[in-house]
């Protein structure tokens, strides 16, 4: 993956945490997204997700402050209308991946709107 593609990697996997309820439908996303990886692609994705646990275990507030960085040092790369609305899209229903929105996934969502804005 390049490097836009694993940060929107990033993001996707601590939106699917920030409820601290990581899901069975959540579960079957991620592992649906890596089946359609290469080894090398997979082996980032396996990185990228052990170097965010700590984050995840400190709770949302850490969660949230990973998202926004990461959502803001894409900005400038995510300004074509089209990546920036596919990546939405995606987000939005990774989201909504167990049929429920949490405020924590909306508080989410909205930081990432407002920082690719």
């Amino acid at each position: 993956m390049d490097k836009l593609d694993i940060q929107l990697f990033k993001i996707m996997y601590l939106l699917v945490h920030c409820d601290m309820d990581f899901s069975e439908e959540e579960s079957e996303l991620i592992e649906q997204f890596k089946n359609n990886l290469t080894d090398e692609e997979l082996a980032q994705a396996n990185e990228a997700t052990q170097a965010l646990q700590p984050i995840i275990d400190s709770g949302f507030s850490a969660i949230k402050i990973e998202t926004v960085k990461i959502a803001e040092e894409l900005a400038p790369f995510i300004q074509d209308s089209n990546i920036k609305e596919s990546s939405l899209r995606i987000m939005e229903s990774v989201v909504m991946a167990d049929n429920l929105e949490h405020p924590n996934e909306k508080e989410l969502m909205d930081d990432l709107k407002q920082a690719w804005a």
